[in-house]
């Protein structure tokens, strides 16, 4: 938060009148503080307030057709590695569903493509560019096909958190997110908090992203800055 010194404060701020008498050091120095205790109330604010979700949720939920998804129901999933593959699926990516079953993989495939697809919607109908559903309906299935069949995979986090109820109802795309860093390094001039990069860290890496950070604030005499 930047601030901008403003000279009406001599008009409400009573113990910096310049009728008190106080020395121009005095003065510079209240001025100073009360300045450093509003980038402080502005920052936390800003801190705390709730983010803009980046993506807007679509008008309804992408779905892919019922008679596309019969196809795959019953059909082998070329898992490799001697089964060591559908084991590691099954261990990290099969999330619970709703009739209490874990997933199977064609639940996943359909889980992580509706969801993509209906982060798109959102993105196109927010912009006013039109929504062709035959058009997606195409491109979604393809891409169902080529993941089902491992011609491609999503990233382990796009596995694991796309369309479930993370993405879908809460809108915490940095879950999607492999991995993030911070600098520990605090900047107390924009009134930024120390525990602002650990509280960044903690929300990561409860949402599975794996956070690197530095040890910048080792080197800064924080009882002197503060």
């Amino acid at each position: 938060v930047s601030m901008k010194f403003d000279s009406s404060q001599f008009d409400f701020e009573s113990s910096i009148r310049l009728s008190d008498k106080k020395s121009k050091a005095q003065v510079e120095n209240e001025m100073g503080n009360i300045s450093k205790q509003k980038r402080l109330k502005e920052s936390d604010t800003a801190f705390n307030s709730k983010p803009k979700p980046l993506v807007s949720f679509a008008s309804s939920p992408f779905r892919l057709r019922q008679s596309f998804i019969e196809k795959y129901e019953n059909a082998k999933a070329p898992f490799g590695f001697n089964g060591l593959g559908e084991l590691v699926y099954h261990r990290t990516y099969s999330r619970p569903m709703q009739n209490g079953r874990n997933e199977r993989w064609p639940d996943t495939v359909k889980r992580v493509v509706e969801g993509a697809f209906s982060m798109k919607k959102g993105w196109t109908e927010s912009r006013g560019l039109g929504w062709n559903e035959v058009e997606m309906q195409k491109q979604a299935e393809e891409m169902y096909s080529r993941i089902f069949n491992f011609k491609f995979l999503p990233p382990g986090r796009g596995l694991w958190a796309m369309g479930s109820s993370l993405t879908e109802e809460r809108g915490l795309y940095a879950a999607l997110n492999n991995c993030a860093f911070v600098s520990t390094r605090i900047d107390f001039k924009s009134g930024m908090k120390v525990s602002k990069p650990f509280c960044f860290l903690m929300d990561a890496s409860m949402l599975g992203v794996g956070v690197g950070f530095d040890t910048e604030m080792a080197k800064q005499d924080l009882i002197a800055l503060e």
